[in-house]
Formats: C-alpha cells, sequence, structure tokens
C-alpha cells in the first residue's frame, strides 16, 4: 500500500501518520509482550485448560504457540521489525480470543470482546498497512514505505 500525496510522493500525511503507526505500534506491542511475558515465565500451564476447553488438538502446542506469539509479535510491532508477519501471528491470537473465548459474554461487560476486537482491528490495520515509515523494516530497506 503507497501512501501518495498531491506531488505524488510517498508523504501524503508526513510525520502525523508516522507518529500515529509508531504509537499504535508501541501501545499494541507493549500489551502484547506483557501477556506473551506473564504466559511465558509463569502462566502458561494455567493457559493449556482454555486452550484444550476451545478444542484444540495437542493443546500444550497450541497454548504455547499462542503465547510465544504474544511475546515475540508484541517485541516485533514495538521494533517494527517484521511487523506484518508479527500482526498475522497476533491476528490469529485474538480472532481466537474474540471468537472463541469471549463471543459468548457480549461486546460489553465482563469478559466482553470489546478490547480483544480492538487489539484484532488494530493488528489488522498493521497487518495491511505495515509498521510504517518510522519501523526498521523501513530503514533496513532503503525502500518507500509501502
Amino acid at each position: 500500500m503507497a501512501w501518495k500525496g498531491r506531488n505524488g510522493g510517498d508523504r501524503a500525511f508526513g510525520a502525523p501518520l508516522a507518529l500515529g503507526f509508531l504509537l499504535l505500534r508501541a501501545a499494541v506491542g507493549v500489551i502484547f509482550v506483557m501477556h506473551g511475558w506473564e504466559k511465558v515465565s509463569t502462566r502458561v500451564h494455567d493457559f493449556i485448560p482454555t486452550v484444550a476447553g476451545l478444542g484444540f488438538p495437542h493443546p500444550v502446542v497450541f497454548a504455547w504457540s499462542a503465547a510465544l506469539s504474544e511475546l515475540l509479535g508484541g517485541l516485533s510491532l514495538i521494533l517494527g521489525v517484521y511487523a506484518r508477519v508479527g500482526a498475522l501471528f497476533l491476528c490469529v491470537v485474538m480472532a481466537v480470543a474474540v471468537m472463541g473465548v469471549h463471543w459468548s459474554h457480549g461486546l460489553t461487560g465482563s469478559g466482553g470482546f470489546e478490547f480483544p476486537l480492538a487489539l484484532f482491528a488494530s493488528c489488522l490495520l498493521l497487518l495491511l498497512g505495515g509498521g510504517g515509515p518510522w519501523s526498521l523494516d523501513r530503514l533496513w530497506s532503503h525502500r518507500p514505505w509501502r
């Protein structure tokens, strides 16, 4: 996706858009790193029954996959390295969270899916738009942001 300005350049929105992508990546990345680190460091064994209850085969493998996706995907967003790949994994985790865990509680209220849905939408934006112009992906590629 190319952001074209009036003169055909890649800076249609300039610094405000770049700052927006940076802040979104940082905020969402920190949330996922904290949740992933919590699962990986202490609670993955508490998470395995939840995964088993969702009907996944090999719940230990899927619990670890989700926990590592949160941790490493969050790091990729914070740094802007392979941001689209990290966002893809996080979209999958959040889609499962919305549909499998929180859907029956409704949109709002205790256990509702409003927060996982907002995280899913944020990750979907980063999947489609990439990490933005102020990311390590962009810096290392030496290409215009797409």
